[in-house]
């Protein structure tokens, strides 16, 4: 008789346990964040943020570098990017 009524409840029971569980873990996928890019290169740096209209201290993302399908020229003379000059003192 005890032996009926454990089965019935294990019944409702782990159904129920598994939704409990499973549920959230499905519901709640973690948010990736987007991949950065570092370039090394200063001039090239300043040109590829010039193009995407980013400030020094925005990271740049792969999506936005994939997204550049053309080269222009353009003057880094801005007040965030300061000239280069090749004299060096």
């Amino acid at each position: 008789m005890e032996n009926q009524v454990l089965r019935k409840r294990w019944r409702y029971l782990l159904p129920l346990a598994l939704i409990i569980v499973l549920v959230p873990a499905c519901a709640a996928q973690p948010t990736e964040e987007p991949e950065t890019v570092v370039i090394t290169d200063y001039n090239l740096e300043a040109a590829i943020r010039a193009a995407l209209d980013k400030t020094p201290d925005e990271p740049i993302s792969a999506e936005e570098l994939a997204g550049l399908t053309e080269q222009r020229p353009i003057t880094l003379t801005s007040p965030t990017y300061p000239a280069s000059s090749t004299a060096r003192t």
